[in-house]
This record gives C-alpha cells, sequence and structure tokens, in this order.
C-alpha cells in the first residue's frame, strides 16, 4: 500500500491533519529524546557500560507506562475539548479572528 492511497482512504481532512500532527509529534519528540540521551553518553557513539544498561533498561520499564498514558492524554483531552468547544461555542469564537485586536 502507497502513501497515496493510504491518505486517500484515510477520511476526512481533518482526520488527515490529526494524524500528521501525531506523527509530526512522535518523530521530533523522538529526536529530542535521542539528543538527550547521546548527550548524556558524553556526545560518543559508543555504547555505555553494562551497568548502566541495566540502570537505564530499568528506569525505561518504570516510566514507559506513564510515556504512554501522557502522549495519548493529551492528544485525547486536546481533541476533545477542541471538538466540545466547536460544538457548543461559534467556531469564530473558539478558533479566534486573526484579523481582530483585542486590548489586554
Amino acid at each position: 500500500m502507497q502513501i497515496r492511497e493510504f491518505v486517500e482512504g484515510a477520511g476526512t481532512a481533518a482526520e488527515i491533519a490529526g494524524v500528521a500532527l501525531i506523527i509530526g509529534g512522535l518523530v521530533i519528540g523522538g529526536i529530542c529524546l535521542l539528543l538527550v540521551k547521546w548527550h548524556q553518553a558524553g556526545w560518543r557513539l559508543v555504547s555505555p557500560a553494562l551497568a548502566s544498561v541495566e540502570q537505564s533498561r530499568n528506569k525505561w520499564r518504570r516510566a514507559w507506562p506513564w510515556v504512554m498514558a501522557n502522549s495519548l492524554a493529551g492528544q485525547t483531552l486536546g481533541v476533545s475539548c477542541m471538538q466540545w468547544a466547536l460544538k457548543t461555542t461559534p467556531t469564530g469564537i473558539v478558533l479566534g479572528d486573526k484579523n481582530e485586536r483585542r486590548a489586554f
């Protein structure tokens, strides 16, 4: 299956945009994580000592459920709140009028 076929069968433009935002967030988050880990390793490409690897594995085993819960909850809550706001409030108010100047 090619990407074009996948996108055409995906659904509405809003669904496609949502998936694109999620994928982009995962890619950027992954790159940042790799950079932080590389920095912690002293900018070396050589693997750390075995004890350090075991500590890292244990830490990630404990943290992984929290990372997944945070990533899913953030997307779910954000989209749910936006849809609820669009359902109950005029779109111009929810999304804001770019041409309107507001006094603070």
